[in-house]
C-alpha cells in the first residue's frame, strides 16, 4: 500500500486562534452595507450616521459618500424612488437654515418636491404617514400594506393583518420609544390595531369590536404617581363597518310563525345597531407604565372611556 508524505514548510511558531472580530476580513466576504461602513470608518467617521452633512432627513438623505451622484436634475434612484441629486437636497436645506429668522429657527417649508417614493410599487394610495424616533418614514396604504423608508430606499414592506382581508391601513402613529420588542409604531385598519417594533416585527394585534374598525389613533402619556414615570398611552375611536342587508326584511311573512321570526330578527338587528352606535361614541385606551430591564414593555392595560365618563374616571387611570 502506497503512503503519502506531507511536508509542512513555514514557521514553527504556535498558531494563535483569533476571534471572528479580530480576524482580517476581505472585501469579497463583506456585504455591500458592510463595505460602505468600512469606507466611512476609513474616511474618519465613527459611523455612517456621522457622515451626514446639513440636516439629517433619514427617509431621503444619504451619507456624504453617497451624494456624489454627478446628476443635475431629478433622476431615478431605484425602481421605487425618484428624486433630486443628494447635493441639491443638501444645498436647499443649507439655504433654508441660513435664511432662518431669528437664527436657529427653521423657516416655513419650501414647498418643493425633492423625492417621490413608491412610484412603480402598486396602484395604492397612501392613507397615513409617521416618522419613527430613528428617522424612518412609515407609510400606511389603502391596500393593507405598511412600508418603511430609509435613506431613499424601501427597507421593509409588511401587511397589516386584521380580522378582515379587505380595506386598508387608515392610521399610522409612532411611539416615542423604540427598540427590539418595544412598541415603535401602531397601525389601525381592517378591524384591528397592530403594534410593531421599529423593524416592522408585529408585537401585538388588538381586534376591534365586531362590526367596527379603528377610525383614528393617538399616542400620548399621562402623569403617574408610581415609580415608573409617565404612563404611555395609545387611544382609538372606532367607526361602524358592518353592512346592513337592505333586502333581509323585504319579503312579507305569510303566517304567524313567520311574522314572529321577522319581529325577533328586527329586534336583534336594532339591538346590534344600537350597540355599534354606542361603540362608535367611545374611546378605548391602552397603556403601559414602562419598559422593563430586558427592553420589553411590561404589558398593556386597557380602559374604555364612554361619553358618560367623568373626571373621576380619568383620575383613576392616572393613579393606578
Amino acid at each position: 500500500m502506497n503512503s503519502i508524505i506531507v511536508t509542512l514548510i513555514g514557521s514553527a511558531e504556535v498558531l494563535v486562534e483569533k476571534t471572528p472580530e479580530e480576524r482580517v476580513r476581505f472585501v469579497e466576504d463583506m456585504t455591500t452595507e458592510e463595505v460602505k461602513e468600512a469606507e466611512k470608518l476609513a474616511a474618519g467617521h465613527d459611523s455612517a450616521e456621522e457622515s451626514i452633512g446639513v440636516g439629517d432627513i433619514v427617509a431621503l438623505q444619504r451619507t456624504l459618500e453617497d451624494r456624489n451622484d454627478g446628476k443635475m436634475e431629478m433622476y431615478q434612484y431605484n425602481r421605487l424612488v425618484n428624486g433630486l441629486p443628494q447635493q441639491q437636497i443638501e444645498d436647499k436645506l443649507r439655504i433654508r437654515r441660513e435664511s432662518s429668522d431669528p437664527p436657529g429657527v427653521a423657516p416655513a417649508l419650501l414647498g418643493e418636491v425633492v423625492m417621490t417614493m413608491g412610484v412603480e410599487l402598486r396602484r395604492a394610495n397612501v392613507n397615513s404617514l409617521t416618522v419613527l424616533d430613528n428617522g424612518t418614514l412609515v407609510s400606511g396604504l389603502d391596500d393593507g400594506h405598511v412600508q418603511l423608508w430609509r435613506r431613499g430606499e424601501l427597507v421593509k414592506d409588511v401587511v397589516h393583518q386584521g380580522i378582515v382581508d379587505t380595506g386598508g391601513v387608515d392610521q399610522v402613529v409612532s411611539f416615542q420609544s423604540s427598540g427590539v420588542d418595544v412598541p415603535a409604531f401602531a397601525t389601525g385598519g381592517r378591524g384591528s390595531i397592530r403594534i410593531w417594533s421599529d423593524d416592522a416585527d408585529s408585537i401585538m394585534n388588538i381586534p376591534s369590536h365586531s362590526g367596527t374598525s379603528p377610525a383614528s389613533l393617538a399616542i400620548g402619556s399621562i402623569p403617574s404617581n408610581g415609580q415608573n414615570g409617565n404612563i404611555k398611552v395609545l387611544a382609538s375611536c372606532f367607526k361602524v363597518t358592518r353592512q346592513i342587508n337592505r333586502n333581509r326584511f323585504r319579503l312579507v311573512p305569510q303566517d304567524e310563525a313567520g311574522r314572529q321570526r321577522r319581529e325577533a330578527a328586527e329586534l336583534q338587528e336594532h339591538a346590534i345597531q344600537e350597540a355599534l352606535g354606542r361603540t362608535s361614541q367611545c374611546v378605548q385606551v391602552w397603556f403601559y407604565n414602562c419598559i422593563g430591564s430586558d427592553g420589553v414593555a411590561d404589558g398593556f392595560g386597557s380602559e374604555i372611556i364612554s361619553p358618560s365618563h367623568g373626571e373621576d374616571d380619568i383620575s383613576a387611570m392616572q393613579n393606578p
